[in-house]
């Protein structure tokens, strides 16, 4: 003897599934799923909060069709505020 369902979750049951997500969603679902890690891991290696280990290094490497040391941008020298 199930409940029937509401208005509630009728409403909700009408909507329209969701047809696309972001090109961006899904290039972070890409690498998460490339790598086996979670979407904050990703999000953290694109902020530049922390940066993968060799292994996954050299698999988002061969995804994006470039060396290792082209996936992050060069650390930024000590002292230099960009100002002349």
């Amino acid at each position: 003897m199930g409940l029937r369902p509401g208005r509630l979750r009728a409403a909700y049951d009408a909507l329209p599934a969701q047809e696309r997500t972001s090109p961006k969603k899904d290039f972070v679902r890409e690498l998460m799923a490339l790598c086996r890690v979670s979407e904050t891991t990703v999000r953290g290696w694109l902020a530049g909060t922390y940066r993968p280990d060799a292994l996954r290094r050299q698999l988002l490497a061969g995804r994006l069709g470039c060396r290792e040391d082209e996936l992050f941008g060069a650390p930024a020298e000590a002292g230099r505020g960009g100002k002349p």
